[in-house]
């Protein structure tokens, strides 16, 4: 089952808190592969404190309807196990709520890089640890920002420190567009382009496919959208 998560907000900038998003498939759900799951019963969530939300959905296509909107956004979910922006599968450019549907992947807060949990809405800081041979991506506690600085732009690489090995690692994707694996380079050598920041998100390249990934948390691990188009 793919996850389907993103933040609603009102016009003037503030969470739409307590607010439904229910999910109603439709009835020419496509069956993306041999054996999938069509679904048929509707799917309500409610947006926390924040107004974040997420979900988990079989692939198929639906009828979105946030908060009090009297008219649907069609949706068409992948049949795999992505983490995806509402917003990125929304069928027209419109989308019924108040303000539309903002997204952020990642909060700056005191010079610390914090990126989203896609379960809860939490933020974490994420570094690199190991030994300069092996570093590893790692996400400390939600909400706590302590020790060194996580994360730097130098110049356009973006990278994360190691405090076990103290030196900076520049982090890579690379793999099928659909699953992109992240993996560390050497030491000190940066990686020009590796990541952006647009439209309020974080997002990786993928160096074998050149398609953009929006970056999330997930389960202490690192976790990545479909390709993005923006």
């Amino acid at each position: 089952m793919a996850t389907v998560l993103s933040f609603v907000r009102k016009s003037n900038g503030q969470a739409l808190t307590l607010s439904t998003v229910l999910f109603r498939p439709t009835s020419n759900s496509p069956k993306i592969r041999t054996g999938a799951v069509v679904p048929t019963d509707d799917v309500l969530v409610t947006t926390n404190g924040a107004g974040f939300f997420s979900t988990m959905l079989f692939g198929g296509t639906y009828q979105v309807w946030i908060g009090n909107s009297k008219k649907p956004d069609t949706i068409t979910v992948p049949d795999d196990d992505s983490v995806n922006l509402l917003e990125s599968l929304v069928a027209t450019a419109r989308v019924a709520v108040l303000g539309g549907v903002t997204f952020v992947n990642y909060l700056l807060q005191t010079n610390y890089t914090l990126v989203l949990d896609a379960s809860d809405g939490t933020f974490h800081v994420v570094r690199c640890s190991g030994d300069v041979s092996s570093p590893a991506f790692s996400v400390d506690d939600a909400g706590v920002v302590s020790g060194a600085l996580n994360a730097r732009w130098n110049a356009t690489s973006w990278e994360l420190w190691d405090d076990d090995a103290q030196a900076w690692f520049a982090p890579q994707l690379t793999g099928s567009s659909s699953s992109p694996s992240l993996s560390f380079g050497s030491a000190g050598v940066s990686a020009p382009g590796n990541a952006r920041l647009l439209n309020r998100k974080l997002q990786l390249l993928n160096g074998t496919t050149t398609t953009w990934h929006t970056m999330f948390v997930s389960g202490g691990a690192a976790a990545f959208s479909g390709p993005d188009l923006s």
